[in-house]
């Protein structure tokens, strides 16, 4: 199927409502992390709409948001327009370029499964490790093969606000490669392709990043992590600390 507009060019103007719920669960996670006083510098890579970077802000931490979705970025700066202590803009997690060091660095909502290629995923730490402080915290999720194998098949119909969607989902388990296309109710046809990821790979890219896995969770709520997790939440340090 061809893809009329890039990924989430469309869906962008859908993002809010269906993500809304992943965004009120991970906030906890990062408040405890980021402690009860504001002023923390925090760099929020694959940022989307800007969900998690601007209820940071409202916490007073400074935010520098990154996404390669020009349609992204442009409903995130709408929705900060009277923000200066938010800054977003179009950029690549596996090429991305900061000149500030930061407390945290946040890719959130599977954006690393968006990355298809081990050698950028491992560009992409590199950059995360030159970005982070010393003493500084990556926090990321990703879903594994367990997630696909199990949900990323078959045809969905959704509705998403007023926008009816049909969603067409495909997996290869050998290539780990999952293709989601989105067809809109006026015929625009969005493409997304992705890869699974196990615990072993991420954690060894990271190692040979100088990051390593602090912390490790199973899903959206938070649960101990278990190998046969869908999605993995990680709090990963710069080796130094370990």
């Amino acid at each position: 199927m061809d893809s009329n507009v890039p990924a989430y060019e469309r869906l962008s103007r859908f993002y809010d409502i269906d993500w809304r719920h992943a965004a009120d669960a991970y906030l906890p996670f990062l408040h405890r992390l980021l402690g009860p006083t504001g002023g923390k510098h925090v760099l929020d890579l694959g940022c989307g709409t800007g969900l998690v970077a601007l209820e940071l802000a409202e916490r007073g931490h400074r935010i520098v948001g990154i996404d390669r979705s020009p349609a992204m970025i442009d409903v995130a700066k709408a929705k900060a327009a009277d923000r200066p202590d938010v800054v977003f803009r179009v950029g690549d997690i596996r090429r991305f370029d900061v000149e500030d060091t930061f407390d945290m660095v946040t890719c959130t909502f599977d954006a690393l499964n968006y990355v298809t290629e081990i050698s950028e995923l491992r560009a992409s730490f590199k950059l995360v490790r030159s970005a982070l402080k010393n003493d500084g915290r990556f926090v990321f999720d990703f879903a594994t093969p367990i997630m696909y194998e199990t949900h990323h098949k078959g045809t969905l119909h959704r509705t998403i606000g007023t926008q009816q969607i049909a969603q067409w989902l495909r997996y290869d388990r050998t290539l780990r490669r999952a293709v989601t296309w989105f067809r809109f109710d006026d015929g625009v046809v969005e493409m997304h392709q992705q890869r699974a990821y196990e615990m072993v790979e991420i954690s060894r890219a990271l190692r040979e990043c100088d990051l390593v896995v602090e912390e490790a969770y199973s899903g959206w709520k938070m649960r101990p992590y278990d190998p046969l997790a869908q999605r993995v939440i990680c709090l990963a340090t710069p080796c130094a600390r370990s």
